[in-house]
Parts: C-alpha cells; structure tokens; sequence
C-alpha cells in the first residue's frame, strides 16, 4: 500500500515525512526538498503479532508496512505550475492513495508561497490541480476514440468506454471529482488503466502549529465538510520527538494530550479510509502481516500473498487470533 504526499511548496511535506518514518531529510526553504522523490515505509504495530510470535516462534517476523511517498511540491499559480506538475503527476498515479498535506501553521521562518496561511484556499487549490490533470487525460482519451471512429479502428468496447468517460468530464468540467460520476465496478475496472487521481482514496492532513494542537487558537476549518479524512499534526514537533527514546514518548504525547504519535495516528487513518483489515501468515520460517481490504475472500488474500497463490488455489486454513489466544 503506497500512499503519495501532495502539497504546496512550505506546507512541511517533508517534515511530516521524517515525523512518519523517522527518516532525516532535509527540510526547509531551501533544502531542495521541494523537487525530490523520498520513499519510506511505516511499520503497522499490531499486538497480535507478538501473541502469534510467542505461539508459532517463528525464525522471522515481518509486520504489514505502509508506504509514504514525499514528491515535489505542487506548483499553484505560477508559470512553472503546469510544466512542474507534469513531472510528478505520474508518481501520484503509482500511489494505492494521497494524502493532501495542507499547511494550517503560522512561521516568520518560512514564508508561505501564497503571502498567506489559509488552509481552505490551498486545499481547494490542491483539488482543483487533481481535477485538471485528470480531465486532460479524459480529454485526450476521448480525442482518440473519436479519432479512430472516424477512421473505422475503433474497438467494439469503445462505445461504453466513451459514454462513461463522458461522465466523467461532466463532473470534471464542474470542478468535482471523477468519482462524484458514482462509477459502477466494471466502470471502474475499464477506467482503471488510466489511474485518475480523483478517483484515488484521499486524506487531508492539516499541519498545525502548537497553538492550534493544545486549542489555544481557533481552527478556521471546524465545521468546515472537507470533502474527506481529516487528520491533525504539528509535524515539526512530531519530528522532534521522534527524536528521543521511545520510552519518553509517552510524557511529551500526555502533555500535549495526544494518546498516539503521528505514525501511528497516520497508519489508523490509512486503514480506516482504505477499509483495510490485517491477515496473517505463520510457519516456522516466517510469521508475517498482511494488508488487505474488508471483505475480501480467500483467493484475494491469497494473492496479496504471491498471485501464483490465487492461480493454484485450493484451499484456505485459517483461524482466528482470538482462538489462538484462548
């Protein structure tokens, strides 16, 4: 599961990225952190794992990881934007999900890119930009179907991939999303090759300062339907507590009243938007985590395994942790 990172240039991209996974990139104006690709991966901590450890004492043990891609920073209402944009929107399409980095904080060290720190407008931006690279991907789609139509090579699918596709510019051309079409799952599967981004699963982290964390300032966005998850951090602080032992963790979360740290928090939020479930295999060799969506049947878990497994399949011997526990 790969989630990409999306934001403004000073929105703490690359600080939330190094709060997450305890990495060290460089952050900050100028860094160069706002024209480079970082990909880290944040363990999923389930207790569960050190129940069936201690039942199967495996060799190895390999927790359910999340993936975090830190890309540029969208460019917004510049001459660069379109160029600039172009350029890591195909990172974007590789990603299982986004997550909208928005800055909610107030610094005199780092100036916003927009004179301004206001968290409704550059979400609104950030949409807005995953609105107009998907309709130049349905736009020249549909150029090309009619194209060969008019040149008699168009394939029998055609016609039901034009009317859905239409659909879809309907809502894009309104500024909403592809998904706000209400595609249907074979609709989804004959779009799916095209990887449009407002059909993506979608989460907005508000980037807080301490003020606003401890209530101290009033959040402009309470109230507010943001169209999606929401999940609140300082990231700066965050970063620097990852810094510290983690048995001095739990005193700086208690005062700051947070019962979790970000990465943790994160991953919650992830699985929660996702409707993620966590399957485990176990053998002597190997007790490992393994991500997967709510409902899925055994051939699917299978194959998040290796699809060799779901093209063999036979049969699935399972049981419950609870179970083993008892």
């Amino acid at each position: 599961m790969r989630v990409a990172f999306l934001g403004l240039s000073a929105s703490g991209k690359t600080t939330l990225f190094n709060a997450l996974t305890g990495a060290h990139q460089s952050v900050g104006s100028y860094s160069g952190a706002g024209t480079q690709i970082h990909i880290g991966r944040i363990p999923v901590e389930d207790d569960r794992l050190d129940l069936l450890r201690r039942a199967v004492k495996p060799a190895k043990v390999t927790p359910a990881v999340v993936e975090v891609v830190d890309t540029p920073h969208f460019a917004v209402g510049t001459r660069e934007g379109p160029e600039g944009n172009a350029r890591l929107v195909a990172t974007l399409r590789e990603a299982t999900a986004l997550a909208l980095i928005v800055r909610a904080f107030a610094s005199e060290r780092v100036a916003h890119p927009r004179a301004s720190v206001d968290p409704m407008r550059d979400l609104r931006d950030l949409q807005t930009e995953l609105v107009v690279a998907d309709l130049d991907v349905v736009e020249k789609r549909i150029d090309r179907i009619r194209k060969d139509y008019l040149k008699g090579n168009s394939a029998p699918n055609d016609p039901k991939e034009l009317a859905v596709l239409d659909r879809v510019k309907t809502e894009l051309d309104a500024g909403r999303s592809a998904a706000s079409a209400r595609l249907n799952s074979d609709e989804l599967r004959m779009l799916s090759s095209y990887a449009l981004l407002t059909l993506k699963p979608a989460m907005i982290v508000l980037n807080l300062d301490e003020g606003h964390l401890v209530g101290l300032s009033p959040r402009p966005w309470n109230g507010v339907h943001l169209g999606a998850p929401a999940l609140e951090v300082d990231a700066e602080w965050e970063m620097e507590i990852h810094e510290l032992p983690k048995e001095e963790w739990k005193s700086y979360l208690a005062d700051m009243k947070i019962d979790q740290p970000c990465d943790r928090r994160f991953v919650s939020a992830i699985y929660g938007m996702m409707d993620f479930i966590t399957f485990f295999t176990a053998n002597e060799n190997e007790l490992r985590a393994w991500p997967l969506k709510r409902y899925s049947t055994a051939v699917e878990a299978a194959a998040a395994v290796h699809s060799d497994l779901a093209r063999s399949f036979i049969r699935a011997e399972v049981i419950g942790v609870e179970d083993v526990k008892k």
